[in-house]
């Protein structure tokens, strides 16, 4: 005589069943592990348009110095790229060797950033005459040792013996290029003040 199984039974035999559930186990994992990426994705997210709308606000505080200082520092980096990529060097450690070469010009670069930025107000007008300098004197440091060196490069057809003092050059050389500029900004900040004063008492 055939039996019917009763399907509550069923379904009770089968929880006790290890292929049942070894199953269970991985579906709750799965469903945690795909809550899981979705709350790191959703705050991935969040992040990415906080970052997106700083970037945007920053950009938007950009004006014509900010635009030709990043210029000119994309421009050196661009050069000493190239000069060691000319020189059969990969392309990573050119990368990382430009990067580092350049990084008191990026370090200025920033101070320009932040000093020039259309929020910033009239009254850091000694501030601004001081990191400007000093950013202008350093880039040009920076231009005319990288042309040099990429001039060099291209007559030789490799790397020389005066690309192993372009570190010792481009970051003392750039402390004293940024010490120059500071000085040379505190004069010229100063002394139009100096000379309409002495042109008041005169009168």
């Amino acid at each position: 005589m055939m039996t019917v199984d009763n399907p509550l039974t069923s379904m009770q035999n089968a929880r006790h069943d290890p292929v049942y559930s070894y199953c269970e186990l991985w579906r709750h994992l799965i469903e945690v592990d795909v809550r899981f990426k979705n709350t790191i994705l959703a705050k991935l997210g969040s992040f990415m348009l906080i970052l997106r709308n700083k970037l945007y606000r920053e950009f938007i505080k950009m004006n014509k110095t900010i635009w030709f200082s990043l210029i000119t520092l994309v421009f050196s980096i661009i050069v000493t790229f190239a000069t060691f990529i000319y020189g059969n060097t990969s392309y990573l450690e050119s990368l990382s060797l430009s990067l580092s070469l350049s990084a008191p010009l990026v370090f200025i670069f920033f101070c320009v950033f932040i000093v020039f930025r259309n929020t910033m107000k009239d009254q850091n007008s000694l501030m601004k005459a001081i990191t400007i300098r000093a950013y202008f004197f350093t880039a040009l440091l920076h231009i005319i040792w990288n042309s040099l060196m990429f001039m060099d490069v291209l007559s030789r057809g490799s790397l020389g013996p005066a690309q192993g003092y372009s570190g010792l050059i481009l970051w003392l050389g750039s402390l004293k290029a940024a010490s120059f500029g500071v000085f040379v900004g505190i004069i010229f900040h100063f002394l139009p003040k100096l000379i309409n004063k002495n042109k008041n008492l005169n009168r």
